[in-house]
This record gives structure tokens, sequence and C-alpha cells, in this order.
């Protein structure tokens, strides 16, 4: 039985692997044992070949070196992160003609506004991915494949966004409305240096759509949140995980659901998932009109995590006329709407593409909040590579290479130590 836990093929092909997503409940159901040793192979990340620490070193001292003479915007916003769950926009795939616009607020913002397809990590579940790559910036692309770093990897401080605003002298809050088991998000954020954690039980707007408390509601909290904290602190930072979308999608109270045109009822999950999305746009303007009236500069940001787990034949008839080579296609699936809204003048600008882990770095750069020397380095790469996906990398003449292709691509290789040096070892 020992040796189970040291044979990653046996125990991928089998499937035995821990329930990630509520460990206390994995533990229960098959014993500590069994699940320690079936999370073993996730445990930790190999060293990149040809690693050598000093070299890395290195390159972000030169990064450093950069940023010495950098100071903070004389007005420091306040920052608003907010991942929606399962947040997506379907016509990115193909076309697709339906009975109302999901997305008409979240679509017409245009002044003050920074947007752009920010590709995730994970599609249909796995939201933890996507936010470990939002908060701290590091690609899941170079764990092993079936890991989930809030639960493998995360086990002591870790840089972050929240930590890093704190240097800057932020008051940090992470709100979630449901359980803080999920995910193991309730010990993550205490290992991120946040301020004040938040789950459902501390909610006091608890107005639901299904099962789920609504983006409203969340939204209701997060205004109600962001006002206590202002009594106290100059500075902000408050990120949010919406629970509104999650699946499964029946139909519940729900009216009027959005439906395709000329295939009303075949898709009764995808109906049910895109009116929840008018729900959201609709909860996103409120929140987006109280930001406006506000004196202090505050910045909004929303993306969402994944696309929907809804009907697989929805995706395979949207994408079917789209003109796109397989890899695109799969790439799309990927790929969800990001949002950066200031109530104050900022260059408007569109990003085509961006991979989930370079949002902290834009992020950052639009607030005026002087990058440290892993997101400079970002920043350079991301003009070569603007999308590093454990699906695959595109370069910057929108070229896609496969992992299988990954030893042409030498900067990318270098990457990789870059990130292992920063995130294991360099705690600085």
């Amino acid at each position: 039985m020992i040796l189970l836990g040291f044979n990653k093929e046996f125990l991928i092909r089998n499937e035995i692997k821990p329930n990630a997503w509520n460990t206390w409940a994995s533990e229960r159901s098959r014993g500590g044992v069994l699940d320690f040793l079936a999370g073993i192979p996730f445990l930790s990340v190999e060293e990149p070949t040809e690693y050598n620490v000093s070299k890395v070193k290195q390159i972000l001292e030169s990064e450093e070196q950069d940023i010495k003479n950098n100071v903070l915007v004389e007005e420091k916003p306040d920052i608003i992160l907010i991942m929606n769950e399962s947040f997506a926009d379907l016509s990115l795939l193909g076309s697709l003609k339906l009975t109302d616009e999901p997305l008409e607020f979240f679509n017409s913002l245009s002044e003050d506004v920074v947007r752009g397809n920010l590709v995730v990590p994970v599609f249909g579940g796995g939201t933890c991915n996507s936010e470990f790559e939002a908060i701290t910036g590091y690609s899941t692309a170079f764990f092993p494949v079936g890991s989930f770093p809030f639960v493998s990897y995360v086990r002591k401080e870790t840089k972050n966004l929240g930590s890093q605003l704190k240097e800057s002298e932020y008051y940090s809050i992470f709100m979630h409305p449901f359980g803080s088991t999920g995910w193991n998000r309730e010990k993550v954020y205490k290992m991120f240096g946040f301020d004040k954690s938040l789950f459902l039980d501390d909610f006091k707007n608890v107005e639901t759509i299904r099962e789920y408390i609504s983006d409203e509601a969340d939204y209701n909290e997060i205004i109600l949140e962001y006002e206590q904290a202002k009594k106290e602190n100059e500075n902000v930072f408050l990120f949010n995980v919406t629970m509104q979308n999650h699946g499964g999608y029946s139909q519940g109270e729900l009216e009027n659901l959005i439906q395709i045109v000329g295939e009303e009822g075949k898709y009764p999950e995808a109906e049910v998932w895109m009116t929840l999305i008018k729900e959201s746009d609709r909860a996103f303007q409120q929140l987006i009109e109280y930001v406006e009236k506000q004196e202090q500069k505050i910045i909004v940001c929303m993306f969402g995590d994944h696309l929907p787990a809804i009907e697989e034949e929805l995706f395979e008839e949207i994408q079917k006329n789209s003109g796109r080579n397989k890899i695109e296609n799969e790439i799309w699936k990927y790929t969800t709407p990001f949002l950066i809204y200031a109530n104050y003048d900022i260059e408007e600008k569109e990003y085509e593409r961006m991979s989930a882990n370079y949002l902290p770095m834009l992020l950052l750069e639009i607030a005026g909040v002087p990058l440290n020397p892993y997101q400079k380095y970002q920043k350079e790469l991301y003009m070569e590579f603007p999308v590093i996906s454990p699906v695959g990398v595109m370069d910057v003449l929108g070229k896609w290479y496969t992992w299988e292709e990954i030893d042409k691509l030498d900067r990318i290789k270098e990457y990789e130590k870059v990130q292992y040096y920063d995130l294991f070892e360099n705690k600085k």
C-alpha cells in the first residue's frame, strides 16, 4: 500500500487523488493515510532542467535595479478584484444569436476601461487554479497535471497581490460567499497574509439565486465591507470570489430564460447559465454605478474563472464553422472576458488575449503601484509571449506552441526557472 503513493502513473490511471475541493471531506471518506498517499505525486514541483540559482538571481537582480527609483502615485486608488464564478462569453467561441444579450452592460463600458480576453488554466471547473494565477501571478503551466496549488503548494507564506499591496499600506480583505473549507481557502488566505477573510457565515446579505448567494447580494456585501474598512484605512484592496453562477444548472426560480434563436429548449443548461450571466451583468452595473459616485479613486477588475460545465454539444456546434484550427478552438474554451474600470481617467486599452498569470502585473501597473522584479520580468516576457497556459503557449505573432514543442522556446524555459525560484526559493 505504501508503494501506491509513489507510483504516479498508477494513481492517475485509476483516478486516485485527494478531493482537493474539500480536504477535510476527502480525509473522512478515505482515511488520512490513503488520502496522503494519493496526494504524494502532487506535493512538489520538480526543479526545472538545468536550473541554476545564481543565474536566476542575476536575472531578477537586473530587474530590481530598474525599479529602485519607482515611487507610488500621489493618490493611490483602492482596488476591488472580482473573480466571477463561471463568467464567460460564448460569442468568443463563434457565431451565436440569442433572444437577449447576457453581457449588455459589461460590453458597453468603454470610457476609463481596460478590457480583454483572459486565457485561464481550467475549463468547466477547477476554480482555484485560475484564482491562484490571478492572485499570485504564477503560471500553473509548470505544475504537475491534475495538481491544485491551493492544496499542494501554498503551505507557508506565499507572495501574492494582497501581501504586495500591504507593503504599500493597503488593508486587504478576501470575501467568498460560500464555505471556508472549499479549496482550502481559509488556510490559504491566512498564509497569503490578508488582514481579513469573510465566508458565508460572515455575510449579512444572504439573498440567493438557486442555492447560491446572488451576485447582487455579494456586491452589496462588498460595499458594506469596503465602507467599513475605509473608516480606519487610507487604502483598501478587496478580492472577491463569487458563487451565483456555479453549476449545476437547474432552472430553479429563474424566469424569462435566454435562449438560442431557432434552438429554444435544446440546451437547457446553457439557457439557465446565460440567464444567470444576465443577472451578473445587472449586479455588476449596480456596483459600477456605486463606484462612479465615490470621490476616492477606485479600480474595479472583474474576470471569469472558467467557462461553464454545460452541454458539450453546444461548444462543438458553436465552433464547427469558426474557421479556426483545433488548438485555437481548444484555447477559446479556456478564455473568459476581463475588464478593469476606474472611476478616474486612465488610458483605454484592449488586449486580444492574455494569460491569467499576467493579470496582477497589469492591474498594479494601471493602479500606479511599483512592480516587483518578478513582475518587471513578466512585463518584458508578455511582449514576446502574451499567453502561457497549460493548454499551450502563444507568441506575439499569434503562433501557438504545444508543450511538446516547448524545447524550441528558450525564453519559456527561462521563465519556468524564474518562476520556480520566485515561488519556492526567493523569500525576500
